[in-house]
């Protein structure tokens, strides 16, 4: 399975750290990066060494209990999710180093070796001259990839490679979390799925997203912070027209009722309010089928509530990136 065919359950934007004593590549692949991406720049391989031993953030955390069948319980909540968005420094860890081989005082299998990190992927340029040397490095699992320096494409497949390494990066370390969610065993290795997610975040911008357990579904934000929620929930679950009829249910709930499919009960149970009091446009939402899964339903949450102090100046993407 390759990276791009299953999804990670939390991911975002990470630094990539550039390594070569030629000054025109760097300029160059800074120049063909897109904007968002976190990206560091060393002439120096000495100099890169210091910033990548230095302590590297905790990762997002994950909450687990037992359950009765003394299972393990995963939670993923909003309120956590929102703590770590406050984390502006989540966009400083290092997923991909970049080096060439042939430098000053070290090369790049070198620096490499003096890595002690073993989530951080790695990328060697590598001349015609030194191929051999590169996929000795490759079998020994020194490194990821490697990609001839001359080759005219070298910094588009250089790019490519860092996009897919990052992404297994962030799955490797969610180990073996998926198989004690019901919905990533559905959907998550889904590959029908993986493509739609992929592209809802290409089209509506999202640079970082969080599965939440409660309630359960997809956040999502872009490089400002702004933030939506795709709830998914099992076809099973979803009331039928019936149960929208009782009295004290708002008319144009009871209408949507029997065009639609509805989930209720996103945000908050019924149980805390009185039927006529309850707030059914917040918390009721029109769902469809997702793609790949029909036992399962999604529908997107445009203004989800998060308790969080979110300042975009301070804790967003954009802000992380004007601070480099």
């Amino acid at each position: 399975m390759n990276g791009l065919s299953k999804l990670p359950l939390w991911s975002h934007p990470t630094t990539w750290v550039v390594v070569d004593d030629e000054e025109r590549f760097l300029a160059s692949f800074k120049a063909y990066l897109p904007k968002n991406q976190p990206v560091v720049m060393f002439e120096s391989p000495l100099d890169a060494l210091k910033r990548l031993t230095q302590s590297q953030i905790e990762a997002f955390s994950i909450e687990e209990s037992l359950g009765d069948d003394e299972d393990v319980v995963v939670h993923f909540s909003l309120d956590s999710i929102c703590r770590f968005l406050l984390r502006e420094d989540r966009f400083s860890q290092v997923s991909v180093v970049v080096s060439d081989y042939a430098m000053p005082d070290i090369n790049g299998i070198e620096l490499f070796e003096e890595l002690r990190n073993p989530h951080i992927k790695r990328i060697l340029l590598t001349g015609v001259a030194d191929e051999k040397l590169a996929v000795a490095a490759f079998n020994d699992g020194l490194i990821d990839r490697f990609v001839l320096k001359g080759d005219p494409h070298a910094i588009e497949k250089v790019e490519a490679y860092s996009k897919l390494l990052e992404r297994q990066r962030f799955i490797q370390l969610q180990g073996d979390v998926y198989k004690h969610v019901k919905a990533c065993q559905a959907l998550f290795d889904n590959e029908e799925f993986v493509k739609f997610i992929d592209t809802i975040i290409v089209r509506r911008k999202f640079v970082e997203h969080y599965f939440t357990t409660d309630p359960q579904g997809i956040l999502f934000a872009d490089a400002n912070g702004n933030a939506n929620l795709l709830h998914l929930a099992e076809a099973s679950d979803v009331r039928s027209a019936d149960d929208f009829q009782a009295g004290g249910v708002p008319r144009e709930i009871r209408d949507l009722s029997t065009r639609a499919q509805l989930a209720v009960e996103l945000f908050e149970p019924m149980s805390t309010t009185s039927i006529a009091d309850y707030d059914w446009s917040f918390n009721t939402m029109e769902v469809e089928p997702v793609p790949g899964n029909g036992e399962w339903v999604m529908g997107m949450h445009t203004s989800p509530p998060l308790d969080v102090d979110f300042d975009p100046e301070l804790h967003s993407l954009t802000a992380f990136i004007r601070g480099l």
